[in-house]
């Protein structure tokens, strides 16, 4: 027998008016419209892999690692515990599983080797990955901008016949690698940007940061940058395209993030 005070707390203390969470559902099967948009966009395209990728992003687990690495947000760390600078940041292990994700998914730069060896109108690659990008962006958006920064730079580096060679196979590959090491020694490589500085805004011609002429190496022409940026995008990637003023005036130079002279 139950006393009346207990079923009263009981009513008071039960939800009954909530929706419960949208979770392990098929962000693929549940877009109508954007399955309508394949299919005028891209009628030859199977949609097997994204019915998969639609899966995945809808699963609890995948929720629970969106809400993880924003709850626990990056974090600084300028040197390390002997006193050297180090200037790391770390990251939640749900970001590294949330960015293994989008490249597993080849949302970053896998489309454009198969783009540029295509003929005109026959690749499919960007229709996709287009497609898995607005899934993903419903799960959660941040890590996205690594990912499309990646994706972004791939035909600017083409004019880099050198660069391109030695980077692209990395920018493109299937497989996450979050370690600091030199480009070569990775499995998979990821981009930034350093565009923006403090006097500058969204002006960017009136950045100060200044670019100096300093011999050649394999990959061309080598510069010394000197400025002050107000804040890099994705400051762990690997290679970081960057704003700077050269005697040509503004220009945009790539920046290993390990130097190759290291090796």
């Amino acid at each position: 027998m139950h006393s009346a005070a207990a079923l009263a707390t009981a009513a008071t203390h039960d939800v009954f008016n909530q929706a419960k969470a949208l979770e392990n559902y098929n962000l693929f099967d549940g877009n109508q419209g954007l399955q309508s948009a394949l299919k005028f966009n891209a009628p030859g395209l199977a949609t097997a892999d994204l019915q998969a990728l639609g899966a995945r992003l809808g699963s609890a687990e995948m929720q629970t690692h969106a809400q993880l690495a924003n709850v626990h947000t990056p974090q600084l760390r300028s040197h390390d515990r002997y006193g050297n600078r180090v200037d790391v940041v770390d990251f939640h292990p749900s970001y590294h599983a949330l960015m293994a994700e989008a490249t597993r998914a080849g949302l970053h730069g896998s489309p454009w080797p198969t783009f540029f060896e295509a003929q005109p109108g026959t690749s499919t690659a960007h229709q996709r990955r287009a497609a898995g990008f607005l899934m993903f962006t419903e799960l959660e958006p941040s890590t996205l901008c690594p990912i499309s920064m990646t994706y972004a730079v791939m035909p600017a580096l083409r004019s880099n016949a050198a660069i391109y060679q030695d980077w692209a196979s990395g920018l493109s590959s299937l497989h996450y690698d979050p370690a600091l090491k030199l480009f070569s020694q990775k499995t998979g490589l990821t981009m930034g940007m350093g565009m923006t500085e403090k006097q500058g805004g969204s002006d960017v011609r009136a950045n100060t940061t200044q670019a100096t002429a300093e011999g050649h190496d394999a990959w061309g022409q080598r510069f010394t940058l000197v400025g002050h940026k107000w804040f890099f995008s994705a400051p762990m990637c690997d290679a970081f395209l960057v704003l700077a003023q050269s005697a040509a005036g503004l220009s945009c130079f790539f920046c290993p993030a390990c130097c190759p002279t290291a090796a």
